[in-house]
């Protein structure tokens, strides 16, 4: 008997150093970045409905019809028909968090809606009554789309990262933000709708006055929309901040050991700042590799849908420049063609929103990723678009002024009240316009037209 545990024991000991050795070796060389659990997963979730107010009926293929009332939710499905009644309204949850609302009396159908290849997302629906407002996410995968039928399934809105709304009952399709895609029912192309443009949906996307929108619809869905933008920032820095500071044990094993044999840590090389508005990363592009890149995508597409800010528009610019590092050059071509749209949307509503750090930034990067890609084109065409809202704004402002009879240049605020913009944050556009105005105050009957739109088409030189 006592051989035997003699025996046991010298036996015991290799065995037990093997084990170890094969621990450290599991902890030094596995790759937790690839983990589901310490990964920052592209979200992804099951497309419901939920009912916000009176009622919603869901009608399935199979004949069944669901009746929700208000906070009741329901898994919704290629082929679906979701209607609200009189004094009802509904939120649409999609495949990747994008929204749509539904005001009463709506009737959409779900002609499309799956998970593709890889990370993409297909969404293809239609309405035939009502209205509805989409704030849509901006995915990074070519084969994702979001389309919406409308003048029975004649005309296609296609989108990406884009807030627009569809209003059958007034004849109107708005975009709220960035810019919608029109198409016929056989993919040819009708116009582009920028920022705050409106077209008719019947016939070939005329554009319409103001006279014909819904302002309250506009307002409401507006308030939402700020009130989903602050819980999409609390989400991603909260998710953030656990990566960064509140790691995995195992991470914390494997960063102590890596470090102890001078290893390069494997962790994301992101720091997440305090900052008052929006969200401020930081990165160490030296451990930026291949092995970050699905990471990295995935915390872009969840940043890419904030709110612009100072911090924020940085946050973005180092994302995609890291996002590149990661990548073939094949791939990093695509990609820059992609992020070209990105910057030259974020351009705009850095314009908007007074960040002229940020407005300078990305103008400069807005130039080099056309030039090393083969949109040119498409973005040529956005800025147009963009710029002509710009001159349309102008004029309306410009005809405001003359109403209210302004004669002189005495008040020292008169562009501010005018114009309704912060001078500090559009510099670079107002030192462009000071001509064209001096000339306005001094003939009011005079034609400006030329110099007006002269001076904003210099807001992309």
């Amino acid at each position: 008997m006592y051989s035997f545990f003699l025996a046991f024991r010298q036996n015991l000991i290799p065995v037990v150093l093997v084990s170890l050795v094969a621990i450290v070796v599991f902890l030094l060389f596995v790759d937790v970045s690839q983990s589901k659990n310490m990964g920052i997963a592209k979200e992804r979730i099951s497309p419901y409905v939920l009912c916000t107010q009176g009622r919603t009926f869901i009608k399935s293929t199979n004949g069944t019809t669901v009746s929700l009332d208000p906070q009741q939710k329901k898994n919704i499905q290629t082929d679906d028909r979701i209607e609200t009644i009189e004094a009802s309204t509904a939120t649409i949850f999609w495949i990747d968090g994008s929204i749509t609302r539904l005001g009463e009396k709506t009737r959409i159908s779900v002609l499309e809606l799956k998970n593709g290849q890889g990370d993409s997302t297909q969404v293809d629906f239609s309405i035939s009554e009502g209205k509805s407002w989409s704030n849509l996410g901006r995915s990074l995968d070519p084969d994702s789309y979001f389309k919406q039928r409308y003048d029975n399934d004649q005309r296609v809105a296609a989108v990406r990262g884009t807030v627009f709304e569809v209003n059958v009952d007034k004849g109107y399709l708005r975009t709220e933000s960035h810019a919608v895609t029109i198409q016929d029912e056989k993919w040819k192309y009708l116009a582009t709708v920028s920022d705050g443009q409106s077209v008719a949906t019947e016939g070939n996307a005329d554009p319409i006055d103001s006279s014909s929108l819904d302002p309250q619809w506009q307002v409401k869905n507006i308030e939402n929309d700020a009130t989903l933008a602050q819980q999409r920032l609390k989400e991603i820095r909260e998710k953030l901040e656990f990566l960064s500071k509140k790691d995995h044990w195992i991470v914390m094993v494997q960063r102590y050991l890596r470090e102890l044999f001078g290893m390069n840590s494997l962790n994301l090389p992101i720091t997440v700042n305090s900052s008052g508005s929006g969200i401020s990363l930081s990165i160490d592009e030296a451990r930026v590799t291949s092995k970050n890149a699905q990471d990295l995508l995935a915390i872009y597409e969840a940043v890419s849908m904030l709110s612009s800010s100072e911090d924020t528009v940085a946050s973005k610019i180092r994302l995609r420049e890291a996002i590149l590092k990661t990548l073939p050059e094949k791939e990093a071509k695509r990609y820059r063609e992609i992020f070209s749209r990105a910057t030259l949307f974020d351009l705009w509503d850095s314009i908007k929103n007074n960040l002229p750090k940020g407005s300078k930034d990305l103008k400069k990067y807005l130039e080099e990723y056309t030039k090393q890609s083969d949109n040119a084109e498409e973005i040529t065409q956005l800025q147009n678009s963009l710029a002509m809202k710009r001159i349309e704004s102008f004029n309306a402002r410009m005809q405001e002024w003359k109403d209210k009879g302004y004669d002189s240049l005495s008040d020292p605020d008169w562009f501010s009240k005018t114009f309704k913009v912060d001078t500090k944050g559009l510099m670079d556009i107002i030192e462009r316009t000071n001509e064209a105005v001096d000339s306005a105050v001094k003939k009011v009957n005079g034609s400006v037209d030329t110099k007006i739109k002269n001076a904003n088409d210099s807001l992309w030189n």
